[in-house]
């Protein structure tokens, strides 16, 4: 069963030529003892998980499973419950575009979660 996406409510914005770490929070997506297993590789379904743009111009780092609980933007964000991956845009790269993160759980499920990102020059 393909994940079904869940879209951030969170627009991103960053300039062209910067480097940004982004947080895909899970949270809300997760039951209370459900955690992220895994951001890379297939699903048992065939699902490709990691992180993929709408652009192949927007280049992206690894993602990486939270492992330790933190603040970001004042929110705590819980170890197990988000990854952290960073994007890079070019210079030529203005304009919106969609990041999904898709990972695998410890229940054996699938989720996707849509960012949203504007780059502006």
């Amino acid at each position: 069963m393909p994940a079904r996406p869940i879209l951030s409510p969170t627009v991103h914005y960053q300039s062209t030529s910067e480097r940004v770490t982004y947080t895909a929070d899970f949270a809300n997506c997760l039951q209370a003892d459900e955690s992220i297993d895994d951001v890379a590789g297939l699903d048992a379904f065939g699902t490709t998980l990691g992180v993929s743009c709408s652009s192949g111009s927007i280049l992206l780092g690894a993602p990486q499973i939270l492992d330790t609980d933190t603040i970001i933007d004042g929110a705590e964000v819980f170890a197990g419950k988000a990854v952290q991956f960073s994007v890079r845009a070019p210079a030529a790269a203005e304009g919106a575009y969609e990041i999904k993160v898709t990972v695998a759980t410890d229940y054996q499920n699938t989720r996707q979660l849509v960012c949203p990102l504007q780059v502006q020059n």
